[in-house]
């Protein structure tokens, strides 16, 4: 499959014969990818990402490796970022 941007993908075959073909196309979101797309972004900006670093953290936790070594230094780094934040309370105003 080649990216064409913005979510569209194109994809051929050669068909070895004038009949029908049946073929599936399996797609998902990849939510760590999306996340950290958008946190380099707000990251580039100088918006407060506290919140998505929370997010990423989590999403790191439901990874089916997350208790490997390096998943682990990454879950470490990201809380240490936010060892000097107070705890997330949200506001109404």
């Amino acid at each position: 499959m080649v990216h064409q941007g913005n979510d569209l993908w194109t994809a051929g075959f050669m068909a070895s014969s004038r009949s029908g073909y049946t073929f599936t196309i399996r797609a998902w979101v990849d939510q760590l990818e999306t996340w950290f797309d958008g946190f380099k972004k707000k990251a580039a900006a100088k918006v407060d990402v506290h919140v998505e670093l929370m997010e990423g953290v989590l999403l790191l936790n439901q990874l089916p490796d997350r208790k490997s070594d390096k998943i682990q230094a990454i879950i470490r780094k990201l809380g240490n970022k936010e060892s000097h934040r107070h705890s997330f309370k949200p506001r109404i105003q």
